[in-house]
């Protein structure tokens, strides 16, 4: 696997921490964790996910 994509996943995996980790702390946050504790909410990005993956 070349470096620059090794480099990319990382980048990506530290930023949706950072993400996470201020949406967990903010007073208002632009997207509210406790919503994928919904079991209809979960299965729903499951089925998206592997929807996209089968046209991909």
């Amino acid at each position: 696997m070349p470096v620059a994509v090794v480099a990319s996943l990382v980048v990506a995996a530290a930023a949706a921490a950072a993400f996470l980790t201020a949406q967990a702390r903010g007073a208002h946050p632009m997207l509210p964790l406790p919503l994928f504790r919904s079991r209809v909410v979960a299965v729903s990005l499951v089925v998206g996910f592997m929807l996209n993956a089968a046209f991909y």
